[in-house]
């Protein structure tokens, strides 16, 4: 039996661990949340690395088969970091999906929906640089979305006026990069019809499924 580990600072991670545990029923899914420090969006890249680590330490000594960064936030600032210093263990990460996005745009216009601490990571501005040449990528300001989907605040208000300048833009593919987004996914599809809407879920399991798995059998 494997172990997963999924670590978030909140709603993202447990709907993730769930889509895990429909996916891998034989398996063990654990979860952890670092709700105490949560957003991670706000904070600087040196903290949310020490925090990761710090919640994830007991996991990375112990047995954990796979331990999946269900936060993009940290994914974006501290995957490299945990591979280099514990190559010992499988980390999977939460990219946004900026390489599908460009590929479906029909107008060359799309909207990622990321946290400050994604946008500003290297990571982050690299998948910009590599994929999104020719596109225009806007990135409405979502800094408040994650806490208010924690303390479920969230109102479609909130949503609409976030993402209704960026339609009338021509946006036409939302991305949801971040985890917490995809509480809130139905209602974004509902207020964007025109747009296409694209979470991580699916891919993350493909990934899992076809290549970390496929690459650690016996």
């Amino acid at each position: 039996m494997r172990k997963f580990v999924v670590f978030d600072t909140g709603t993202g991670g447990r709907l993730f661990a769930e889509e895990l545990r429909r996916v891998f029923p034989r398996d063990e899914v654990m979860e952890v949340i670092d709700e105490a420090n949560s957003p991670y969006g706000e904070k600087s890249a040196e903290e949310i690395r020490e925090l990761t680590e710090a919640a994830l330490i007991g996991c990375i000594k112990d047995d954990a088969s796979i331990i999946v960064l269900a936060c993009n936030t940290a994914t974006a600032v501290c995957i490299d970091y945990l591979r280099a210093k514990y190559p010992e263990r499988i980390f999977v990460g939460f990219e946004p999906m900026l390489k599908p996005a460009a590929a479906m745009t029909k107008t060359g216009k799309i909207i990622v929906l990321a946290t400050p601490a994604t946008e500003r990571s290297e990571k982050y501005q690299e998948l910009k640089h590599r994929y999104c040449e020719g596109v225009e990528v806007m990135e409405p300001d979502c800094s408040e979305w994650a806490a208010k989907i924690d303390a479920g605040a969230m109102r479609e208000e909130d949503v609409l006026n976030t993402l209704l300048p960026y339609l009338k833009l021509d946006g036409d593919v939302v991305v949801l990069a971040c985890t917490h987004y995809v509480a809130v996914k139905g209602v974004i599809e509902d207020l964007a019809s025109q747009a296409t809407v694209i979470a991580p879920f699916d891919a993350v399991i493909r990934h899992i499924k076809k290549d970390v798995l496929y690459e650690n059998e016996d």
